[in-house]
């Protein structure tokens, strides 16, 4: 008993040692951006400006396809064409419309949360595009060779076989590098297309064809 007392002592004074331990509170590091605003002199851009100084968010009409198509999932900008690639690809907002589109944000997204919220949780940036189309390859197999064996069609049923015959077509599968399984499809199938004779021989007429 004065042993388990002795650990148990021993264990709440690592307790206590850990919690008082007087760690400083961490803080976040200031984030590096590679824009600033405004981009230009229209009237929007006051608004910009006004939306960056009170929520640390970018709303950009001016960008880099950099920006545009690297993800953490590699460069998805997609290509057409007969070597096209998956992806997307996006055209930076005309200019022409970029106040309406800050006004589209204001009232269909921000003014839903708080300035809190919104401070804390809006992304560094905000690209503003005119249009963005996803693209996705496709193969045109319309030349393509068909394959022959298409029309065959397999059944699966169970059959019994011998031992010594399936350590044939093991042994053969070892050499070929087929499974054995196939190896016997192969070979009854070229006995039905060749239309090949069975033939079976008793233990009685086996001896006597030997003699």
């Amino acid at each position: 008993m004065k042993w388990s007392y002795f650990y148990i002592e021993l264990l709440f004074l690592s307790i206590l040692t850990v919690s008082c331990y007087d760690e400083k509170d961490l803080e976040p590091s200031n984030i590096v951006s590679s824009y600033s605003v405004p981009q230009g002199t229209h009237d929007y851009d006051d608004v910009i400006v006004d939306i960056y100084d009170q929520y640390s968010s970018c709303l950009l009409y001016k960008f880099t396809d950099k920006d545009t198509y690297w993800t953490p999932s590699g460069w998805m900008n997609g290509s057409l064409g007969e070597e096209g690639t998956n992806g997307y690809i996006v055209t930076p907002a005309d200019e022409n419309y970029v106040g309406q589109q800050v006004d589209l944000l204001q009232n269909a997204w921000f003014s839903f949360y708080s300035d809190e919220f919104l401070k804390e949780f809006l992304p560094v940036k905000i690209m503003l595009c005119s249009n963005i189309d996803s693209v996705y390859a496709e193969y045109d197999f319309s030349d393509a060779r068909k394959n022959p064996y298409a029309k065959i069609l397999k059944r699966q049923i169970t059959i019994n076989i011998d031992n010594n015959t399936i350590d044939y077509f093991k042994a053969q599968s070892e050499q070929v590098g087929i499974p054995y399984q196939t190896l016997i499809n192969l070979y009854l199938r070229d006995c039905a297309s060749n239309k090949r004779k069975i033939q079976i021989l008793w233990s009685s007429e086996s001896e006597k064809a030997g003699a």
